[in-house]
């Protein structure tokens, strides 16, 4: 198994590939020629907690911060409809994210043991949710939503 941040990457791609089975999962930014039906995962960023350390002398912070986005898009002709679908996939991720007990359970079980120390998760939170849509020509939509989200992992001495 992979470490963090792919480890995290992982999980998700398999737990919305199973719910959104006639999408495309990617673990990539989504492009505008991706299909039309497309969830998109990757990893955005990491934030150490600089003033946080869990034994004395310890250099590498305790506590890591990894930002990930999940993006779902929708290219449609009918608007009405490419909203609503649209919509939809961007509250089943919320949902998911929030409700899926098994993916919680995977994910709390994640560890990483390098260079004579152990990064475990600790907890995941959900940041933002935000929404763009466009008509690119007449008659054809495309609707896009980011969904922020972020994983705490410690980091003790084996």
């Amino acid at each position: 198994m992979s470490g963090f941040p792919a480890n995290v990457i992982d999980e998700l791609l398999s737990t919305f590939t199973t719910y959104f089975p006639g999408h495309s999962v990617v673990d990539k930014p989504l492009r505008y020629l991706d299909s039309s039906k497309s969830v998109g995962i990757f990893i955005v960023d990491l934030t150490p907690d600089q003033q946080n350390s869990s034994f004395i002398g310890q250099i590498e912070p305790a506590i890591n911060r990894y930002t990930y986005r999940i993006q779902n898009m929708i290219k449609a002709t009918n608007e009405s409809e490419g909203r609503a679908l649209f919509s939809l996939d961007a509250k089943t991720i919320k949902a998911i994210l929030y409700r899926d007990d098994d993916l919680l359970l995977r994910l709390s079980q994640l560890t990483e043991d390098l260079l004579g120390t152990r990064e475990r998760f600790k907890r995941i939170g959900l940041s933002r949710q935000s929404f763009l849509n466009n008509e690119l020509a007449k008659g054809n939509f495309i609707y896009l939503a980011m969904t922020d989200i972020w994983i705490e992992t410690d980091v003790s001495k084996l």
